[in-house]
């Protein structure tokens, strides 16, 4: 199970890239809060998160001291990706620049970023007629978040 260092920078990341709202982090912080006999800093100001400005909740959340896997929380955003993938919420050109998005910010190691970006190379040299088709790569786009599915568990339910 994640740290709750770790979810932080899940929420961070997904709340950068627009995959959550400060809703969600509400919800979590909410149950951060149940959960703790003490509260601390940032989570005491992180409670009421929805009616903080995006730019402050990304501040707070970037202020919970950070004890965990580096790259967990890429990892998490990229399995909520491939949720809302799966659901038709994105096409699979626009799941992988996101991808590439989310390792740029160094939630992800750089072959991860590479593998993505070799994805949306191939989605350039199909789209344009140049190399391969359309499919083929989108199918390709879908095993790569597939492989992200093990994260899925870790998500928090409010996600």
């Amino acid at each position: 199970m994640a740290t709750q260092s770790e979810l932080a920078r899940y929420y961070r990341v997904a709340l950068r890239v627009g995959l959550l709202d400060t809703e969600a982090v509400d919800s979590w912080v909410d149950s951060v809060i149940a959960a703790a006999s003490v509260v601390a800093f940032p989570f005491t100001e992180l409670a009421g998160a929805s009616k903080r400005r995006r730019e402050d909740v990304d501040d707070l959340l970037g202020q919970v001291p950070f004890d965990g896997d580096a790259y967990i929380s890429g990892r998490m955003v990229l399995a909520l990706l491939r949720r809302r993938l799966r659901a038709g919420v994105f096409t699979p050109e626009a799941a992988v620049k996101l991808a590439m998005e989310i390792a740029r910010a160094g939630d992800l190691p750089l072959e991860e970023y590479y593998r993505a970006d070799h994805l949306d190379d191939d989605v350039w040299l199909a789209t344009s007629e140049t190399y391969g088709d359309l499919a083929t790569v989108r199918r390709k786009i879908g095993e790569y978040f597939d492989e992200y599915a093990k994260f899925d568990e870790q998500i928090p339910t409010a996600a």
